[in-house]
């Protein structure tokens, strides 16, 4: 049975979503309601698909897809305001809600099979690369830091950098290299 990782940061959206999803015949591996949630998760229970609201509790859908493991794929659920307003990255499958039943368990087949191909990249990877393992290790080092310094949890460091970045116009390795080399005051 195919599982997926449910990450919304209303609980009753993703309760409903969970439900619609167990009767459709797939297993549940969690609800998330962050993005540090989600990538912890697939760490240890693996899941076919991540589905998911746009805004997660720390961070945003696409962040998230960036750091996907491979084989796994991300439907977006995107409220009627979002639908014309967010531009998400290559490769992920959104629906406009409402949405019925069938168009979300025929979507989410869809990313499934799509991720499943034995051999094949994630969707989108020559267009638009995840974080490299070197990448991913310096924002974990300046997560580190900040963790040690000023008593933060991964989560809160994880929103600092990403505050950061947003606020600065820039990516978050470029952020964490910022910190690391003391140029950021925090």
């Amino acid at each position: 049975m195919k599982s997926v990782v449910i990450a919304f940061q209303n609980p009753e959206a993703a309760e409903t979503i969970r439900r619609v999803i167990q009767l459709g015949g797939y297993g549940v591996s969690g609800i998330c309601s962050g993005g540090a949630e989600v990538l912890r998760m697939l760490e240890w229970a693996p899941a076919s698909a991540v589905v998911c609201g746009y805004r997660l509790k720390d961070t945003t859908a696409a962040e998230v897809y960036a750091d996907l493991p491979q084989g796994v794929g991300m439907l977006v659920l995107l409220a009627q305001n979002q639908a014309g307003a967010v531009e998400l990255p290559y490769g992920i499958q959104s629906i406009n809600l409402p949405v019925s039943r069938t168009a979300l368990l025929d979507t989410l087949k869809t990313v499934i099979m799509i991720n499943d191909k034995p051999g094949t990249k994630k969707s989108g990877e020559d267009k638009r690369p995840g974080r490299s393992d070197l990448d991913k290790q310096t924002i974990t080092r300046a997560k580190e830091l900040l963790m040690e310094q000023n008593n933060m949890t991964e989560d809160q460091a994880h929103r600092f950098i990403q505050r950061v970045s947003m606020n600065n116009g820039s990516k978050m390795i470029d952020t964490a290299k910022a910190i690391l080399a003391g140029e950021i005051v925090y």
